[in-house]
């Protein structure tokens, strides 16, 4: 039953109580008007009727007096005539207005006597002789007598009757104050169950807003009601396994994702030390090889100037000593297939070198790829907070409603009004926490938008790697090429060692281009030797701070 109705049928009780109460007031007070008037028309009306009649017969009595002394005229008739009808008149309402027995009795009496007497009356006022048997004198006295009588008989029938008035009088005024009373008691106990029913729940549904509003959510709903109360106590209670179940999930996903970020974070720092290890073993062993074989270069050009030196040298002396020529030609064809022994190999070495730059940037590339997949897991956890963003703003919106729903609802709905007003702030504590979620998604984001820039910067100088080495290949094919040469002309030479001495000048010229080429091929090999270095050193500083700003 609702609370509507319940108040309905307690006011409906206290208004048939009033209507009641108002019954019984006009029945009484018509009572009372009864008794009065019937105080009026018995008591009162018979006292006044037998005095006048009394007062007639009086004035009869006194008229014929002197009617008997000789005063006949006619307006004495007539007063007689007057009085003998008025004094019948008021006996006759004497009568009926008799309050008992005795009066009725002594009325008929009188009016037995005043029938007599009027005989008398008339005989005297006709002339004639009255009865002997009749004293008028006596019946006068005795008519007076009857009737001083019936006036007192009267009299104290109207006391006894005032007596029994009040009496009745006080019984219902008794009667009133008791039914007054017991309206006013069931009014009181309407009032009261009223009370037990409507503000006993609404207490406890605000003794269980508050308990939630505490943040303490095992409340238990045992005995619950039809009406509004009872409702809103379903109400708390839906809302209080509604938190509760929010609740366990918000701690479900903030410890899913702090799980999946600490496997994220363990996946990318394994990825992050194999790439290092990779890299780390990759430029080692690209740079160690390249040293080695710019060392090898170098020294082979450092052969090549001291080879060109001593060629030189010997171009001076040829005219002195044309016979050692030809074993010096041997020599020079000798030490130039080992020079083009050692350039094929470092052109093996450099082919090696930049296919492992090529596999280090493809690396590169596929660890790219990893910071791609970090970035879309990242903005897939913004996703997610933006969704809880909209549940929040959703909650604030509806605890906003609630709010204006309970201050509508008035003092009924002031418990329900902090239930709202706390879930409100729940809802904006939410959103900030989202917040701070999306700001720590943002800079996850910024981080890995570094890393994958840091990357591909790896990338590229992997790339100006494999560029420098296919630039050093291209340099050993050309010094192949130009050894190949120098062995063809040292052959030459060798068969034409008999024109040895026409061909000094030649051999000079020849003997200074070898020495120009091998300081240039000692040039190129401090060139390569420095930029390998500085690839190693940025190589390192990039994958550190790489690592650091990934951890």
């Amino acid at each position: 039953m609702s609370i509507r109705i319940k108040l309905l049928i307690g006011f409906l009780l206290c208004t048939a109580v009033t209507a009641a109460l108002g019954g019984y007031a006009v029945v009484t007070i018509s009572s009372l008007g009864n008794l009065t008037m019937e105080v009026y028309d018995k008591p009162l009306m018979a006292i006044n009727y037998a005095r006048a009649a009394e007062t007639n017969f009086a004035s009869l009595d006194s008229l014929l007096i002197r009617f008997s002394s000789g005063d006949q005229g006619e307006k004495l008739t007539d007063g007689i005539k007057e009085q003998t009808e008025n004094l019948s008149e008021n006996l006759e309402v004497a009568s009926e207005r008799a309050m008992n027995e005795e009066s009725e009795i002594l009325i008929n009496d009188i009016q037995n006597l005043v029938t007599q007497w009027q005989a008398s009356v008339g005989d005297i006022m006709a002339g004639k002789k009255p009865s002997a048997s009749i004293d008028l004198s006596k019946v006068s006295s005795t008519i007076l007598g009857k009737l001083g009588e019936l006036v007192e008989i009267t009299a104290a029938a109207g006391f006894e009757f005032r007596l029994k008035a009040e009496e009745e009088v006080a019984k219902r005024g008794r009667i009133t104050l008791i039914v007054v009373a017991a309206g006013i008691a069931l009014g009181i106990l309407i009032a009261l169950y009223l009370a037990f029913v409507i503000t006993g729940p609404l207490k406890r549904a605000v003794k269980t807003a508050e308990a939630i509003a505490d943040g303490k959510l095992d409340n238990e709903f045992l005995k619950v009601g039809r009406d509004e109360t009872g409702k809103l106590l379903r109400s708390l209670d839906s809302m209080q396994q509604a938190i509760s179940i929010r609740i366990e999930k918000e701690n479900e996903l903030q410890e899913r994702d702090r799980r999946r970020q600490e496997e994220q974070q363990e996946v990318l720092q394994k990825q992050i030390g194999t790439l290092e290890q990779k890299l780390e073993t990759v430029i080692e062993g690209s740079v160690s090889s390249v040293v080695d074989n710019s060392t090898t270069l170098k020294e082979l050009s450092d052969q090549m100037l001291n080879a060109a030196s001593r060629l030189q040298e010997r171009a001076g002396m040829a005219t002195q000593a044309s016979e050692d020529t030809s074993s010096n030609v041997a020599m020079v064809t000798n030490g130039t297939e080992r020079l083009n022994v050692s350039f094929v190999d470092v052109s093996s070495k450099v082919r090696t070198s930049t296919e492992i730059a090529e596999s280090a940037a493809q690396q590169s590339s596929d660890a790219n790829k990893t910071m791609d997949r970090l970035a879309e897991t990242a903005d897939q956890i913004g996703s997610v907070a933006q969704l809880i963003k909209g549940i929040a703003e959703q909650t604030n919106l509806l605890a906003l409603n609630a709010t204006i729903e309970a201050a509508r609802a008035g003092d009924a709905g002031k418990g329900f009004a902090v239930v709202a007003t706390e879930v409100k702030n729940l809802a904006i504590e939410t959103a900030k926490a989202t917040e701070e979620i999306e700001t720590q998604v943002q800079a996850m984001q910024s981080v890995t938008a570094s890393a994958v820039t840091e990357m591909q910067n790896v990338t590229n100088t992997i790339k100006q790697i494999r560029d420098i080495a296919s630039g050093v290949a291209d340099s050993v094919a050309e010094q192949t090429a130009e050894t190949e040469l120098m062995v063809e002309n040292a052959n030459k030479a060798e068969e034409a060692s008999n024109k040895l001495s026409l061909s000094v000048s030649d051999v000079t010229t020849d003997v200074s281009s070898s020495e120009g080429m091998a300081t240039r091929v000692n040039q190129v090999s401090h060139s390569v030797l420095e930029e390998i270095s500085s690839l190693q050193h940025r190589l390192s500083e990039t994958l550190n701070e790489a690592k650091s700003q990934v951890n």
